[in-house]
């Protein structure tokens, strides 16, 4: 994952991220016919860390009103 967000992640690479795998899942399953949970099960696994990134930013510069 570090690969792919960076030394430095942001809220623009954990959404390309999870974006690239829910469109991946569904071309798989329109594309082959297979169950995708397997690759939805790892995009949700990440909310625990994009959670923590998001708290923290929201402590750096205050909730969104």
């Amino acid at each position: 994952m570090r690969q792919f967000l960076g030394e430095k992640p942001n809220y623009q690479r954990y959404n390309d991220m999870t974006g690239a795998l829910i469109r991946c899942a569904f071309e798989l399953k329109r594309r082959l016919n297979i169950q995708v949970d397997v690759l939805l099960e790892v995009m949700v696994s990440y909310n625990e860390e994009i959670d923590k990134y998001e708290d923290l930013k929201i402590a750096e510069n205050s909730d969104v009103e």
